[in-house]
């Protein structure tokens, strides 16, 4: 089968744009072209806009490829590998010889070497059919994943045959390194060549970037820079803002790329990680208003992508570190509802048995739970806690990490609001979590007993977080019974939160300590919204009522989005009384005078992920009768999709669902196949292999 026809086929989803191509016909079959391709995106791309204004001219006939090509190279400029690679397929299925086609798919995959290989191998391979100019991309790119061999022929011996990138290994550091320094001059090389390639210029910036990631630095910054000034002058509104804040992401730096960070998402609007990278530069410089919106802008951007084109969220590179730094954002500036709201959102999330679940750091569910968590916990939405408890919100989950968190939310929670009995229940289950960890771990044979400091070493960090989490409860609870300064000490001790325990301390008149936790808890906190805040009332309360009111009115000055009814801002009443202001001290706050022009946030798409409607279908059995969606309104179903009975990996897909309808079923959930075949086609297909226990509808 031919790379084009492979190509149509692994694209030949139904349209999502107006405006994608319908001229070329789609084939039915499987890849023999590659494993590498059968991964990646399944759609075909269509031409979006708003991806950034650059030109990379390649080899081909085909306007529509180039067009193709060019968007699928500002989707790189903006790190979104996952529609870059789509937007580069789709230039190989429209020119299946467009070699910088399958280039960009390698670059489309810089944390997938084994796949970026492949791909590097096929770009390289049809290196003739390209330009003098191309050559010289496809060759470093090819050097650099040592695939620039021929394949081996059948009669060569096994001795004879050179290594292929199916099953690469780990690069020594060393030789990473090498190569990388390599692929730097092979790039310095094009452009002393061809000294107009803007291109080549932004990704050197780049790649000399990546580097510093794998010990190499940069030798010097501003000769970065100076590239990238050539590529401004040639173009003001390149995407290659994006690298010029990775550049200058430093407290020290920041200030430098104010314009850049206002650039950024304007020069790529329909690239979400591009208004992500403006929130860098402004929260270095603790402008963290400014940072939530281009957070927000970057949130919003994705949503609406993901809704409309039925992407998944662990699908889009940084998705999930945007939206947990938005919470954080937003928590700095007091929209604590938003804050939480997102975070429940990002709970709800579409799961991933392997790229999203609780236990897999780094992604939208467990990101999100962590956030709620802390949220609720600063903020002191102690009956939101309880409320949440239940849900799939704070759901215990598997890892005993994930468990500790959540009964220590509850056990603070009921504390808080005077449940103690209920408390020394969440006690107790953390108490047998820390024994069932200890249990989990293999006995050892019978020695002296070490001393305390050397036996809390050998713990595992788990069982250490969960003995913290203990020691914090039992504290909170002495507390509650009179052992002030018991608990406070061994708070302290268990680090916990100085919010908390600088009111704790005032409490019980210890003005002193008091105000010391007060003012570490907003150490290096500068402008964030509850850590002032909390000082301001402290300060107030022991009597520094002149430094407290300054501070008032430094946070009343950012206070255009707080939400008022938070008991950390309701505590500052008395201080908004001495000044003769209303309950609800909150002023409107204009934009900085720095940031250009702002689109309006719901334009550019909605705060929270919902799930996309499933659009209307309707289709006959082999006897005749029609099934549609509507059928199964207001229930869940699932519908499966496939190539026909001719197809051999469907069959395999259909028999391997059979074992599993019982479990839908108790689940609630309808199963539905749609295939291409005939219903007579279906009716013989049936007969040889045996009854399905769900509807096979046809769509010849």
């Amino acid at each position: 089968m031919s790379i084009r026809n492979y190509l149509l086929i692994s694209l030949a989803a139904a349209a999502t744009s107006p405006a994608q191509d319908t001229a070329d016909k789609h084939l039915e079959g499987h890849s023999y072209h590659g494993e590498a391709f059968n991964e990646g995106p399944r759609q075909r791309a269509y031409l979006m806009g708003g991806t950034g204004d650059v030109n990379l001219p390649v080899t081909t006939k085909n306007q529509r490829a180039q067009k193709y090509f060019n968007q699928g190279l500002g989707q790189l400029h903006g790190f979104w590998y996952f529609e870059a690679e789509r937007s580069f397929r789709q230039t190989a299925a429209i020119d299946p010889d467009c070699a910088m086609a399958y280039w960009g798919m390698a670059m489309a995959n810089p944390n997938a070497e084994d796949r970026a290989a492949k791909f590097a191998h096929e770009a390289w391979a049809r290196r003739t059919k390209a330009s003098a100019h191309e050559r010289h991309y496809i060759e470093s790119l090819a050097r650099f994943y040592a695939v620039d061999k021929e394949p081996p022929t059948d009669k060569s011996s096994p001795e004879d045959k050179p290594e292929q990138p199916d099953k690469k290994k780990p690069v020594p550091k060393e030789k990473d390194i090498a190569r990388r320094k390599q692929w730097i001059a092979d790039t310095e090389k094009l452009i002393y060549e061809f000294p107009d390639d803007t291109e080549a210029k932004a990704l050197l910036v780049n790649q000399l970037w990546l580097n510093t990631r794998k010990g190499i630095p940069p030798v010097s910054r501003q000769a970065n820079q100076a590239l990238l000034d050539q590529v401004f002058a040639a173009n003001p509104m390149h995407p290659a803002h994006h690298y010029r804040i990775h550049l200058w992401d430093k407290k020290g730096t920041a200030y430098r790329v104010v314009d850049s960070a206002i650039r950024s998402g304007q020069s790529a609007p329909r690239i979400a990680h591009m208004w992500h990278m403006g929130g860098h530069t402004f929260d270095k410089l603790t402008r963290y208003a400014d940072s939530a919106w281009q957070q927000e802008a970057s949130a919003r951007v994705d949503h609406a992508q993901m809704m409309r084109d039925q992407i998944m969220p662990f699908m889009i590179h940084n998705y999930a570190h945007n939206n947990e730094w938005l919470v954080r954002s937003l928590c700095r500036i007091g929209r604590v509802d938003d804050a939480i709201d997102l975070a429940m959102n990002m709970v709800e999330l579409p799961r991933h048995p392997e790229k999203n679940h609780l236990q897999r750091r780094g992604r939208s569910a467990a990101y999100g739970r962590d956030r709620l968590i802390n949220t609720l916990s600063m903020f002191e939405q102690w009956e939101k806690v309880i409320e949440l408890a239940e849900t799939m919100y704070l759901e215990p989950g598997k890892a005993l990490s994930d468990q500790a968190a959540r009964i220590s939310a509850l056990g603070e929670a009921n504390v808080a609001l005077g449940k103690l009995d209920r408390a020394k229940e969440n006690l107790q289950a953390l108490r047998k979590l820390a024994e069932s960890e200890s249990q989990d771990k293999p006995e050892e044979t019978e020695k002296p007993a070490p001393d305390k400091k050397k036996s809390d070493k050998k713990k595992s960090g788990t069982r250490r977080e969960i003995d913290k989490r203990v020691q914090i409860l039992e504290a909170l609870l002495s507390f509650n019974e009179g052992q002030h300064d018991k608990a406070t000490e061994k708070l302290t001790k268990a680090r916990y939160s100085n919010l908390h325990l600088s009111r704790m301390y005032l409490e019980t008149g210890n003005a002193t300590k008091a105000e010391k936790a007060a003012r570490s808890a907003a150490k290096n906190k500068t402008n964030m919204a509850c850590e002032t805040a909390n000082l301001a009332f402290v300060l107030w309360a022991c009597g520094k009522r002149d430094e407290a009111a300054k501070l008032f009115k430094d946070l009343r000055n950012a206070s255009a989005r707080f939400d008022m009814n938070m008991p950390v801002f309701q505590r500052l009443a008395p201080i908004a009384n001495s000044l003769d202001l209303p309950g609800d001290w909150s002023v409107s706050q204009g934009l900085a005078s720095d940031t250009g022009e702002r689109p309006e946030l719901p334009s550019l798409g909605p705060f929270r992920w919902a799930p996309t409607p499933a659009p209307a279908w309707s289709a006959q059995n082999s006897t005749g009768q029609t099934i549609s969606l509507a059928d199964f309104s207001g229930k869940p179903v699932l519908l499966i999709y496939f190539l026909g009975f001719g197809c051999v990996h469907c069959v395999e897909q259909l028999n391997a669902i059979k074992p599993l309808v019982d479990a839908f079923t108790d689940a609630g959930i309808s199963i539905v196949t749609i295939g291409t075949d005939t219903a007579l086609q279906v009716k013989e297909s049936v007969g040889r292999g045996g009854d399905f226990p769900f509807p096979i509808l046809c769509d010849p």
